[in-house]
């Protein structure tokens, strides 16, 4: 079984960290910055199943304000290293940012790929 994630930042959100440094409103508003915290996401230990095959795309289309303020490469909120982890069957980088990638037909293509081929190659 395979499945892809898009601009997940499955290591966490330095901007949720940012966040929570900058003022304690923004977390209490915005409830889900908290969960995002890098040592929040890595506390939910989660397991990988074997059967499950996952692949993940990143955006590096830095063209957002929030994205100025991280120093890596980035999707405008959310860092590249941060979407990938160990066992992604495969990861690859295209140029959209965080608002873009979840509209685009050729996104849609590489999840389809994926999905067939258990790779985004054909």
């Amino acid at each position: 079984m395979e499945g892809s994630s898009l601009s997940t930042p499955n290591n966490g959100s330095q901007l949720a960290n940012i966040a929570s440094k900058f003022s304690s409103i923004f977390v209490n508003i915005f409830k889900t910055l908290e969960s995002l915290k890098p040592e929040n996401i890595e506390n939910l230990n989660l397991k990988h199943i074997e059967s499950i095959e996952i692949g993940a795309i990143a955006g590096n289309k830095n063209n957002l304000l929030l994205g100025k303020l991280l120093k890596t490469e980035n999707d405008g909120r959310v860092h590249v290293n941060s979407v990938k982890y160990k066992e992604l069957k495969d990861f690859i980088v295209v140029p959209y940012s965080h608002k873009e990638i979840h509209h685009k037909y050729e996104i849609a293509k590489l999840v389809s790929i994926f999905i067939e081929n258990g790779k985004f190659e054909t």
